[in-house]
């Protein structure tokens, strides 16, 4: 089974770099949609395919695997510059022990598009979501705040079709959480007791990181 997923892991990680390799040749090759100026649409509707992984600063790095999940998304143009996105995604974090993590974020953010001049699209993102988690076996879920940062290069492949890249970070805020109800509970060392039998560290519930990083598929209408 491990090396079904691993298999499965690779050949995403894979299609993502050859696609990013893709985009580049085709952003630097001439196009009839790049000799003329195409503006966004109202409105947007796509899709993504991403890889997902805790943050750099996350207590979670050594024990959670990075996976792959997918997401959607729909966005209103408000300004030339300016968007509104609403999306949701989903992936399946395997852990180094027996248990593995749902992760279901939702978020409202603003886009804003950078004012360059080139065939590709530089947007910046930000916004607020809550994200649904469920560990397995153990049977513990529940919803969490988050704050999204993110940023995006994209191109008009057609007219009604826009294909691009994007990284985002979630900065999950867990620490509003009370610890778990048997640690709670825990009986205290007596203070008689050997030091040498005080070990292992006290619970603390702490703020979690993760990464996506994908291509997105972009329909305009």
């Amino acid at each position: 089974m491990d090396n079904s997923m691993s298999i499965v892991r690779s050949t995403g990680f894979s299609f993502i770099l050859i696609f990013g390799l893709l985009f580049v040749i085709s952003a630097s090759s001439p196009s009839v949609y790049g000799q003329q100026k195409v503006s966004f649409r109202e409105h947007e509707f796509g899709f993504s395919l991403d890889v997902f992984a805790t943050g750099p600063g996350s207590e979670l790095g050594d024990i959670l695997k990075h996976s792959l999940g997918f997401g959607f998304f729909y966005r209103t143009e408000w300004t030339e510059s300016i968007k509104s996105e609403v999306g949701i995604s989903c992936t399946s974090l395997e852990s180094n022990l027996s248990q593995e993590l749902l992760f279901i974020p939702v978020h409202l953010s603003m886009i804003y598009k950078l004012p360059l001049e080139s065939r590709l699209q530089f947007n910046l993102k930000g916004g607020l979501g809550s994200s649904y988690f469920e560990v397995e076996p153990a049977n513990v879920s529940g919803w969490d705040p988050f704050l999204l940062l993110g940023f995006e290069v994209s191109i008009l492949a057609a007219q009604s079709l826009r294909i691009g890249m994007h990284f985002d970070y979630f900065y999950i805020y867990e620490q509003h959480l009370d610890a778990p109800r048997d640690v709670r509970e825990a009986p205290e060392v007596p203070a008689h007791v050997d030091d040498r039998f005080k070990g292992g560290e006290s619970f603390a519930v702490t703020n979690s990181e993760f990464i996506r990083l994908g291509i997105l598929f972009g329909f305009r209408f």
